[in-house]
C-alpha cells in the first residue's frame, strides 16, 4: 500500500514538473510573440496587439508545488529506508543472541551429555539396565571392588557431571523457562554424584533413588535447539521485516518431568 502511494506521489510530482516546463515554454513563446508585437509596425500596416497570457501566473505555483512534492517524496523514502535499517539491525542482534544461546550452552551440553551417556552404558554393560551409578556409589565396598577400567569410567562420569552442572549454573538461563525443571533435576543429580563419589552420603539407596539423571532433558534440549534454529532461519531469510516474538517452547507429555 505504501509503495502504491509512493508511486502515485511520484507521478504527481513528475506531472507538476512537466506542467511547469510546458508552462515555461508557453510563457517563452508568449514573450517572443509579445516582443515581435512591440516592434514598430510598418506604416502601411496597423499595429499588432500583444496577446494576453492566461497561464503565466501559474508558473510560480507549479514550481513551488513541484518542489514541495519532491521534498515530501524524498522524506518518505528516507524515513522508510531508516526504518528498514533499524528493523534489520534489530533482527541481526536477535540472530547473534540465538547463536550465543546455542554455542554457549545447548551445543556443548548436548555433546558432553552424550559422551556421559555412552560412558554410563559402558559401565552398565555387564550390570544390566537396572544399574544406577549414583546408588552404586553410595556403597563404599562397591567402589573398592571395581576393576581399574571401571574405576576410570566412574571417575570420567563424575567429572563430566561436574562440568555439566557448571554449564547449567553459568548458562542454563539461555534456554526456555519451560526446561528449567529439567535443568534443576539434572543439576541435583550431578551434585549427588559428586557427594556420593566423595563418600559424603550415607549408604541409603532408597533415599537417593529419585536423583537419577532426567533423560527427558536431552529430548527437551533437542526441541529447544530446533525452535531457536527455526527462528534464526526466519530472521535471516527476511531480514528487513519486523517479526513478532518467538513462539514459546512446547514440550510433549513424554518429555515432561
Amino acid at each position: 500500500m505504501r509503495t502504491k502511494s509512493a508511486h502515485i506521489a511520484l507521478a504527481v510530482a513528475l506531472w507538476l514538473v512537466a506542467a511547469g516546463a510546458a508552462n515555461a515554454k508557453s510563457s517563452a513563446t508568449d514573450a517572443s510573440q509579445a516582443a515581435v508585437a512591440s516592434r514598430p509596425a510598418p506604416a502601411s500596416h496597423p499595429s499588432v496587439t500583444q496577446p494576453f497570457t492566461t497561464l503565466s501566473w501559474l508558473n510560480p505555483l507549479i514550481s513551488a508545488a513541484a518542489g514541495v512534492t519532491g521534498a515530501l517524496i524524498g522524506g518518505y523514502f528516507a524515513t522508510r529506508n531508516a526504518r528498514a535499517t533499524i528493523i534489520q539491525k534489530t533482527n541481526e542482534v536477535e540472530i547473534a543472541a540465538i547463536d550465543r544461546r546455542i554455542s554457549d550452552f545447548i551445543a556443548p551440553y548436548e555433546q558432553l551429555s552424550l559422551e556421559n551417556l555412552k560412558l554410563s552404558k559402558e559401565l552398565k554393560r555387564s550390570r544390566g539396565n537396572a544399574f544406577r551409578t549414583l546408588t552404586a556409589l553410595l556403597d563404599p565396598d562397591w567402589k573398592t571392588g571395581l576393576s581399574a577400567g571401571d574405576r576410570a569410567l566412574v571417575e570420567a562420569i563424575v567429572n563430566n557431571g561436574a562440568s555439566l552442572r557448571q554449564m547449567i549454573l553459568m548458562n542454563g538461563g539461555a534456554v526456555s523457562t519451560v526446561i528449567r525443571p529439567h535443568l534443576t533435576a539434572a543439576s541435583m543429580h550431578f551434585r549427588m554424584m559428586s557427594l556420593a563419589d566423595a563418600g559424603s552420603l550415607e549408604n541409603d539407596a532408597k533415599r537417593y533413588e529419585d536423583y537419577v539423571y532426567p533423560r527427558q532433558l536431552d529430548g527437551a534440549l533437542a526441541l529447544e535447539r530446533t525452535r531457536l534454529e527455526t527462528r534464526r532461519e526466519l530472521l535471516r531469510s527476511k531480514p528487513d521485516i519486523r517479526h513478532g516474538p518467538i513462539a514459546e517452547l512446547e514440550i510433549p507429555s513424554h518429555l515432561k518431568i
